[in-house]
């Protein structure tokens, strides 16, 4: 994995005040999504004012660079990025146990050399203790920009807790960003609300047709993801959020 420099911040907001908005949920997972692509942060914080739900939002902004510094590396990926990582929870107004996790990455700083980045899915995911929390309804996906990148749900379960997505980069920029989304309701099961957790794994390869997601491991910490095939590099990015002032 890659060597980084991280700094996180935890906000709390709360909306007491003011009537929950009757937008559905995948709404709100798109308007926030646009506000941080325009206006980062005081986007989000737009967005969950006027929505009238309580909320907690945990940024991490990290400066990564992949082990693999090999000529060989991928014509196109994000290898020495800040990359910009967020989860927002918030309440689920179809049940008092239930919450609504956004997680969010911004990737920037792409690099050329022979290669290819798009021959390996990226893997973004929100995990958590499974004796704690279940997903409920269904999982909000989105890309940014949309035509150029697809977002599907990873197939197969994930142990220990958690949901995830595999995201196909089918164009990187040198000079723009691109950001994903990954959103699901959780029901929590015994009144412990515990921590949710959210990983973003960026990965290449030079071999348009080896590289697979074999497994993703959630639980109660960051997913880890096992790719099968040549791998050329990756790197991941998380962060944590309490769900205390939630349930």
């Amino acid at each position: 994995m890659a060597g980084s420099c991280l700094a996180t911040v935890g906000i709390i907001g709360t909306t007491s005040a003011k009537k929950a908005s009757s937008d559905p949920l995948d709404n709100i997972d798109s308007k926030v999504l646009e506000a941080y692509n325009d206006h980062g942060e005081d986007g989000l914080h737009e967005v969950m004012e006027d929505s009238g739900y309580n909320y907690v939002v945990s940024t991490t902004t990290e400066t990564l660079e992949s082990e693999n510094d090999s000529e060989f590396s991928p014509q196109a990926h994000y290898k020495k990025p800040t990359a910009n990582f967020l989860i927002n929870a918030f309440n689920d107004p179809k049940g008092e146990e239930r919450i609504r996790v956004q997680v969010i990455t911004t990737l920037d700083v792409a690099v050329i050399s022979p290669g290819f980045g798009t021959w390996a899915d990226d893997v973004i995911t929100i995990t958590y203790d499974g004796n704690e929390w279940t997903n409920v309804g269904e999982s909000s996906l989105r890309t940014s920009p949309s035509e150029d990148s697809s977002i599907e749900l990873y197939p197969d379960s994930i142990s220990n807790g958690g949901v995830g997505a595999l995201v196909d980069l089918e164009k990187i920029y040198p000079d723009a960003s691109q950001s994903v989304l990954l959103a699901q309701s959780l029901n929590n099961l015994n009144g412990n609300p515990g921590t949710i957790y959210g990983s973003y794994v960026h990965a290449w390869s030079a071999n348009p047709t080896s590289v697979t997601v074999d497994s993703i491991e959630g639980g109660a910490g960051p997913a880890s993801v096992s790719f099968g095939g040549i791998l050329e590099g990756d790197w991941q990015i998380t962060d944590d959020e309490s769900t205390d002032d939630l349930i």
